[in-house]
C-alpha cells in the first residue's frame, strides 16, 4: 500500500455457527528453527515435559528448545483471512511460546537396568530405547549420542547399561587380547575380537557396547570401516569409576590408585584436568566425586546446589559445572555474575554466593 492510499476495510467477527476453532497457539521460531522448518518439511517437531514436570522443552530431530509462555499487556489480532475488504476476526491473543535453544539434558536414572555378566541368565526388567527417548527432555540425535558415549546397548529390544565393574573387565580384557594379536590401537576392526570374545565366553553385544564407547571411527572412506581407540578416553572412564566410590581423597594419593588401576598402554596419563565437571576440591588438597547429573536444570537450584557445598569456588572450577546451562559463553557468564560475585586474588579469581541459599 502506498504511503499516501487510503482503503476502508470492514472488521467483523466470525458467525457464531463457525466451524473455525478459536483456540490458539502461538509460537516464535528462532532464525535457526525456522530455517530447519524451511529446509526439512517433514521435520518433527515434539514438545516433552521437563524432568521437573513444571516446564517443556520443544525438540527437533537433533536440538532442543526450552518453551517459555510470554504474556503481553497488548494483544494480537487473530484474522481468518485476508481479503481486500473484509478480514474476519478470529480471536485476540494475549501470549505466545517463546523458544530457546539449550542442551537437551538426559539423565539415566535407576529405569534403566544395569547388564554385566549374570544379566545373561537374569534378563532384567528395562525400557526400550523409544520409551527412554519419549522420557528424556532432549532430542533423538542428542540421546543417541549419549547413548553410544555412555556405555548403553540395545538387546533383546530392550535398552540397557553397562556396569562399571563389567566395564572395566571388558576393557582389560580387549587390552590383553590386543596384546596378544599385535592389534595396532590406531586403527583396527572389531570384529578381529569377535572369535577371543566366544572363546573367553564374553558377550559380544557387551563387547562392541564397551568399543564404541572408547574409540571413535577412522573417517577415511575405506571399508571395512576401523575404528582408533581413544586410550585419553580411556583413562576417564577408569578415574571416573573409581572417584565415584570414594568418599574424599587427597589429589596425589587418588592419582596413584587411578594410575595403578589402569591397562598398560593408558599407565602415565592419569590428569585431574581429564576429570574437569566430575569432582571439586572440598578442601584445598582433597578431592569428591560430582557429576552434572546429580545437579538440577533449573539455573537459581543449580547454583543453589553448588554454593551449599561450599560458599567460594575457583572460577574455572565452577565452569565446569554450570558451562551447560546455556549454549553462548556470555549467557553462562552473565548467569554466574547474576548468582555468585567475583573475586580476584593472588591465586586466581573465585565466585563468592551471592545469597545465603
Amino acid at each position: 500500500m502506498e504511503a499516501n492510499e487510503e482503503r476502508c476495510i470492514l472488521l467483523k467477527y466470525p458467525h457464531p455457527s463457525s466451524d473455525i476453532s478459536s483456540e490458539y497457539l502461538l509460537l516464535e521460531l528462532d532464525d535457526d528453527l525456522l530455517k530447519t522448518l524451511e529446509e526439512n518439511p517433514e521435520e518433527e517437531i515434539v514438545f516433552k515435559s521437563d524432568f521437573d514436570k513444571k516446564a517443556s522443552v520443544l525438540c527437533t530431530s537433533d536440538k532442543t528448545y526450552a518453551v517459555r509462555q510470554v504474556v503481553q499487556s497488548n494483544s494480537y489480532l487473530l484474522f481468518d483471512e485476508l481479503s481486500p475488504t473484509d478480514w474476519v476476526l478470529n480471536d485476540t491473543c494475549y501470549s505466545f511460546l517463546e523458544v530457546e535453544r539449550i542442551y537437551g539434558f538426559i539423565f539415566s536414572d535407576d529405569k534403566i537396568s544395569y547388564w554385566d555378566e549374570d544379566s545373561v541368565e537374569l534378563k532384567p526388567i528395562s525400557l526400550t530405547k523409544d520409551q527412554f527417548i519419549r522420557s528424556v527432555p532432549a532430542s533423538r540425535n542428542e540421546v543417541d549420542s549419549f547413548l553410544q558415549k555412555n556405555f548403553f546397548m540395545v538387546k533383546n529390544e530392550f535398552l540397557y547399561r553397562l556396569s562399571p565393574s563389567y566395564i572395566c573387565s571388558i576393557i582389560d580384557w580387549i587390552f590383553v587380547i590386543a596384546q596378544q594379536l599385535h592389534i595396532d590401537f590406531a586403527s583396527f576392526e572389531f570384529k578381529i575380537l569377535k572369535k577371543p570374545a566366544m572363546d573367553d565366553e564374553f558377550d559380544w553385544d557387551s563387547v562392541i557396547c564397551v568399543l564404541e564407547s572408547i574409540s571413535s571411527p577412522i573417517k577415511d572412506n575405506v571399508l571395512p570401516k576401523k575404528f582408533n581407540i581413544d586410550l585419553e578416553l580411556t583413562t576417564f572412564w577408569y578415574g571416573r569409576f573409581l572417584l565415584e566410590g570414594i568418599n574424599s581423597i587427597s589429589s596425589d594419593e587418588f592419582i596413584q590408585l587411578w594410575d595403578n588401576r589402569l591397562p598398560y598402554p593408558c599407565k602415565g596419563l592419569p590428569s585431574l584436568n581429564l576429570l574437569k565437571g566430575y569432582y571439586f576440591h572440598d578442601t584445598p588438597n582433597t578431592i569428591q566425586y560430582l557429576s552434572g547429573d546429580q545437579l538440577p536444570r533449573e539455573p537459581s537450584r543449580r547454583f543453589q546446589s553448588l554454593f551449599q557445598l561450599k560458599s567460594k569456588w575457583l572460577y574455572e572450577e565452577l565452569w565446569s559445572f554450570v558451562k551447560d546451562l546455556a549454549l553462548s559463553k556470555s549467557r553462562v557468564e552473565a548467569l554466574i555474575l547474576k548468582y555468585g560475585r567475583k573475586q580476584t586474588s593472588r591465586d586466581g579469581v573465585y565466585i563468592n554466593s551471592r545469597g545465603t541459599w
